[in-house]
This record gives C-alpha cells, sequence and structure tokens, in this order.
C-alpha cells in the first residue's frame, strides 16, 4: 500500500511537472514564432524599401528620357516651322515662279498640326492657320494670343518690300502627349513611389553624405547639415544602408538609409510583453491551483472536524440517554441487553477515532471477508434508523469473499452511502437494497435506495469536498469515501444511475488483490 500512495504522489508530481513543460513549450514556440514574424515584416519592409529606391531610380530616367524626347520633338517642330517660314517668304517674293508658288502653297496648305501667324513691323496679322484666331476680332497678336505664341521665339522672313515675323506655338500632337507622359509621371509617383514605402527614407551618394533623394522626411531637416548626418547615423544604426546602382549621373553606389516603422518597433517589444503576459498567466494559474487545493484542503479539514462531531455525536447521544434514563431508575439493576448496546456506543467511539486517525496516513490492508462487513455496517445503523425505511442484502451472511481491504476505513464508506440513502428517503417509506456482485478479479457493491434521486447535471460534482445538496451539510462524506476507496484502496467508487423522484444507486469496484 505505501508503494501504491508514493506511486499517487509520484503520478501527481509528474502531472505538474508535464504542465510545467507543457507551459514553457507553448511560451518558447510562440516566442520563436514570433520573432520569425517580426524577422519576416523587417525583411519585407527592407524590401519594400529597396524597391522605393529602385522605383525612385526608374522615375528619374523616365524624366531624363521625356525631357530628351520633347527636346527632340522642340527641335523637330521648328525645323518644320523654319519649312513653312521659308514656303511663306518664297510666296511674298516677285520673283516666284506660278510652279513654285503652287508647290509652296501645297507646303504651306499641308500644315495641319503646328499653329502659326504672321505679323508685320507692326504686329499686324497677316496670316494665320489657327483656327482659333478671329482676324476679324484679332488684327494684332498681343496680350494673350502673344503670350501663347512666344513659347518658341519667332522667325524673322526677309521679304523684297518689308519684314515679317514668322511665330508659331506646340503643336497639338505636342501638347497632348506631354500632358498624357506628365499625367502619368504624376500617377506614377502618387500610386507607386508615395504608396511603396510609408517609413522616413533617405538615398545618398557613395560619400554616404550628400542627399540626393528622401521621402516621409521634414523638410526642415535639410536646413542643417549637422542634423542630416544625425539622421543619417540614427538610421544607419538601427538599420544596415542598402546599397544600389547610382541614381541620375553619379557615379559608384547609392546607399539607402531607412527607418523601420512603427509598427516593427512596436512588434520589437511583442515577444517581451508576450513572455510578461504568459509569464504572469502561469504563475496565475499555479496561484489559483495552489489556492483552489489549498482551500479544498480546507473544505476537507473544516467538513472532517465537523464529519468527527458528527460521527461521535450518535454514540455520545446514545449514552447520554442511557444515562438519563438510568438516573432515573436509580436502585434498580441494570438490564443485560441494555448494558450491551451501550457497550456497542463505546465501542463505535472508539471505530471513530480509529478510522479518523487513519486519514492522512497509508492505511494497511489486509485480507478481510467483506460480507459480515457490510452486515455489521447496515446492521448499526439499521438499529439506530427509521423503521419505515427497509433493507435488503442479497448475499448470504455466510458467504465468503476476500479482499484487501482496511475494514475500518471500509465500514465507514458504507455508513456513509447508506446514511446518504437515508436522507434521500427522509421520512418517508423506502427501500434500501445492496447487492454484492463477486468476479474473479474485482467485487461491485451496489447500493440502491428509492429516495428522491439526483438531476444530471449534479452527478459530476457530488465527490468534490463541499458540494452539497443538503441544507446542512458539509460535502465531506462522498469525498471521504471516494479517498478511501480510489487512493487507498485503488477502487472505484460512482454513481451507476440516478432517476429524480426514483432513486439513486451508488456503486463500489473493489480489486481482490492489490
Amino acid at each position: 500500500m505505501k508503494d501504491r500512495h508514493n506511486a499517487i504522489k509520484a503520478r501527481s508530481n509528474r502531472i505538474n511537472f508535464v504542465f510545467i513543460i507543457l507551459a514553457a513549450v507553448i511560451l518558447a514556440t510562440t516566442l520563436w514564432y514570433s520573432r520569425i514574424l517580426i524577422s519576416k515584416i523587417a525583411e519585407d519592409e527592407r524590401l519594400r524599401v529597396q524597391n522605393w529606391a529602385t522605383t525612385v531610380q526608374r522615375q528619374a530616367e523616365m524624366v531624363n528620357y521625356v525631357r530628351t524626347f520633347f527636346a527632340k520633338l522642340e527641335v523637330e517642330e521648328r525645323k518644320y516651322a523654319t519649312v513653312w517660314s521659308y514656303a511663306y517668304e518664297r510666296l511674298l517674293s516677285s520673283t516666284t515662279s506660278p510652279e513654285e508658288f503652287d508647290y509652296f502653297i501645297k507646303i504651306i496648305s499641308g500644315n495641319e498640326t503646328i499653329p502659326f501667324v504672321v505679323v508685320d513691323e507692326n504686329n499686324r496679322i497677316i496670316e494665320t492657320t489657327d483656327p482659333s484666331i478671329d482676324l476679324k476680332k484679332n488684327k494684332y497678336l498681343r496680350g494673350k494670343l502673344m503670350a501663347e505664341y512666344s513659347v518658341y521665339p519667332p522667325i524673322t522672313m526677309d521679304a523684297e518690300v518689308a519684314e515679317y515675323q514668322f511665330y508659331y506655338k506646340p503643336s497639338k500632337l505636342f501638347l497632348d502627349l506631354r500632358r498624357l507622359l506628365n499625367d502619368l509621371s504624376r500617377s506614377f509617383n502618387l500610386e507607386i513611389v508615395d504608396n511603396i514605402v510609408s517609413v522616413p527614407v533617405i538615398i545618398t551618394d557613395s560619400t554616404r553624405t550628400n542627399v540626393i533623394n528622401y521621402g516621409n522626411v521634414d523638410d526642415n531637416l535639410f536646413y542643417s547639415n549637422r542634423a542630416v548626418q544625425a539622421e543619417l547615423d540614427k538610421m544607419a544604426l538601427e538599420n544596415p544602408p542598402i546599397g544600389i546602382e547610382a541614381l541620375g549621373s553619379g557615379s559608384g553606389k547609392s546607399y539607402i538609409f531607412y527607418e523601420s516603422s512603427t509598427l516593427l518597433k512596436n512588434m520589437q517589444y511583442f515577444p517581451i510583453a508576450l513572455f510578461l503576459s504568459l509569464l504572469i498567466i502561469i504563475i496565475g494559474i499555479i496561484f489559483l491551483f495552489n489556492l483552489a487545493r489549498r482551500t479544498e484542503q480546507n473544505q476537507v479539514w473544516v467538513g472532517m472536524s465537523k464529519e468527527t462531531a458528527h460521527q461521535l455525536g450518535t454514540p455520545l447521544s446514545s449514552l447520554l440517554a442511557w444515562l438519563e434514563y438510568y438516573k432515573l431508575k436509580l436502585g434498580e439493576p441494570m438490564n443485560p441487553s441494555d448494558l450491551e448496546e451501550m457497550g456497542k456506543d463505546v465501542d463505535r467511539i472508539q471505530v471513530v477515532t480509529n478510522r479518523f486517525s487513519k486519514i492522512g496516513s497509508v492505511p494497511e490492508l489486509k485480507t478481510e471477508n467483506i460480507v459480515p462487513l457490510i452486515y455489521k455496517s447496515i446492521s448499526y445503523l439499521q438499529a439506530r434508523s427509521s423503521k419505515k425505511v427497509k433493507y435488503s442484502i442479497d448475499v448470504d451472511v455466510n458467504q465468503v469473499i476476500l479482499v484487501q481491504m482496511n475494514a475500518s476505513l471500509f465500514e465507514w464508506v458504507i455508513e456513509n452511502i447508506y446514511k446518504n440513502a437515508l436522507n434521500a428517503i427522509g421520512d418517508q417509506a423506502g427501500e434500501i437494497n445492496i447487492t454484492v456482485i463477486d468476479s474473479n478479479r474485482t467485487v461491485s457493491i451496489d447500493i440502491q435506495d428509492t429516495g428522491k434521486g439526483m438531476a444530471k447535471n449534479i452527478l459530476n460534482k457530488i465527490f468534490e469536498p463541499g458540494f452539497t445538496t443538503k441544507t446542512r451539510g458539509w460535502g465531506v462524506g462522498l469525498t471521504l469515501c471516494k479517498r478511501i476507496v480510489s487512493d487507498y484502496h485503488g477502487g472505484k467508487i460512482f454513481v451507476k444511475s440516478s432517476t429524480p423522484g426514483v432513486g439513486t444507486t451508488f456503486r463500489i469496484i473493489l480489486n481482490k488483490e492489490v
């Protein structure tokens, strides 16, 4: 039995150890995963910054390309304007032959793209291909109209009789194309560059001091070279600079300095907060577990003290009654049967004292015949309970069923369940039937009553310390029964069946060999 007790303690220690290991594994796994998550966020952020710098580089290249493209387009349009001005000059010349005249007319009339205006030395409009100019209202090139045609310098036409100026402005195709590319550039900048990164970024040349570009940084920072360098140093300390191909016309590498986002900075503290939170939770669980265990122990000990008083109350009350009885009969001889009952009460006190001395220690198990033990327990209580309750035991009193047990403690179990059955029946008439089932390795004892029964929702609670359905109960009797049967005898005790208004059946299972 001592080995079994040690095994129970070892099992309890193993459960506590497994709980601690499981909590540690959960904590370590959570911290490990959070570190991986933070690393992925940091890597994604670094990639976004690099993509931002690459995008800025591509934007710069595109701007340079567009600038070069329109410069070439302007040169081409001026070439066309020069041709048309020459054609118009030839038309004004008196030396132009009819064939040449028709040829130059075709050149001028073929211009459907570049609007031009020909004015004399007084800026009076002589000719125009701009359909928006009404010569009746706009006889001179001046004001807003002059501003429109002053984008490019005019071409001077030297006619025989006078000198004329040939003004032209960008063609509609040129303006539409430039507007389209500008819109694309703005859209590129707003939708890609501005949205690709939301952290402060500074791009420098190969010296890591001269700023080429920046984003999400206060412009006032760049009024001081010392402030810029301090910001670069702070960024470099937080994240290693990213080297990329030089932007623009620079030589060597360019470097990207950037800060971590607020999300990433907060995530850096997440593992610490998580560790502290889980640690607090684990400590809280252990504290509550210990508190619950201490509360349970307190309930058990309080219940034990009350149960002691209750157990001793029955024989003491009986003895006091005998004393009062014989006080009234002073001088009369004592009846031998009365003396025998008083002896039973004294023996009962010794039994109760013996039982409580065994609680908390490892009781000794012996091979006992369980049949007379059951009869003895029921007989004592039956003589002191209501005559309305009938009881039966289905096993013969002379039958021998040997079981490894502590007789004193097991009697307590039978008596507790029997008392519960009496309480369930109350003042009504009822029956308590005890069935003993003998098998090869175990013995089962069913104690059935015709009391009020129990609802299903309380069946799992009745063995808990402090739980009781009685108004003046202490909720310790069945707890002691479970401890005696399960812990001390290695058996089982449970409610086999219970129906409200019909009754309850408890079953006890004991091993023949422990």
